[in-house]
């Protein structure tokens, strides 16, 4: 095991998470929103 290579893939993972999270940006805010509501 190339500890090199799975921190090259442990990146590209982080990296697309984060890209489907800027993505989603605004539905995860108004989920965030429901749920703190649901909370109080």
């Amino acid at each position: 095991m190339n500890l090199f290579i799975l921190v090259l893939m442990f990146m590209l993972f982080s990296g697309v998470l984060f890209y489907i999270f800027n993505f989603n940006h605004l539905l995860m805010m108004l989920l965030g929103l429901e749920y703190l509501l649901l909370i109080l």
